[in-house]
């Protein structure tokens, strides 16, 4: 990660993590000019969307809440 050209190149950049604070990972590829890409959020954990999810399946809460209390989610 200290070579010239990783540096020079900006492969590699600093992101957070709700868990492990500020990590060094890959920057996004390819970077284009006219539409670079950026990372706006780190990646959602286990399970976060789920109940948005389900109650966009057409599941009601009480249905998820059944589910999560049968250990099925």
């Amino acid at each position: 990660m200290e070579h010239p050209f990783i540096q020079g190149r900006k492969v590699i950049e600093t992101y957070g993590d709700p868990d492990f604070g500020e990590l060094p990972m890959h920057a996004p590829f390819p970077r284009l000019s006219e539409t670079p890409a950026i990372v706006r959020a780190p990646a959602p954990t286990l399970g976060e969307h789920a109940d948005d999810i389900l109650l966009e399946l057409g599941l009601s809460s009480d249905r998820i809440a059944a589910l999560r209390e049968g250990g099925v989610i």
